[in-house]
């Protein structure tokens, strides 16, 4: 809470990112007057979208990007890796929704 939603994932980006795996962190969020659980929730997206990216997408880099728009908040995290057949996760599974 004290460093914000961009700079907690400032310090995400610089203490996830490694030789093998480059995180880019672009944002727009002027003034930053986000009430503390949305920080939170973004922060913690995030965070499990880059390891989730690290662990299974077989990329050397990923994107991330928190903007206010007219509409909101967006947030893109974006690897460059394998993929996968969302018909084959199983029915435990409930990340992607």
């Amino acid at each position: 809470d004290d460093l914000g939603v961009v700079g907690a994932i400032e310090h995400l980006v610089t203490e996830m990112s490694q030789p093998t795996f480059i995180i880019n962190f672009q944002h727009d969020v002027p003034g930053e007057q986000l009430p503390s659980i949305l920080r939170t929730t973004l922060f913690r997206i995030a965070q499990e979208s880059l390891n989730n990216a690290r662990r299974h997408s077989r990329s050397p880099k990923a994107d991330v990007h928190l903007e206010m728009t007219s509409a909101g908040l967006l947030l893109e995290v974006r690897d460059y890796g394998v993929g996968f057949d969302p018909s084959r996760v199983a029915d435990d599974r409930f990340g992607l929704h």
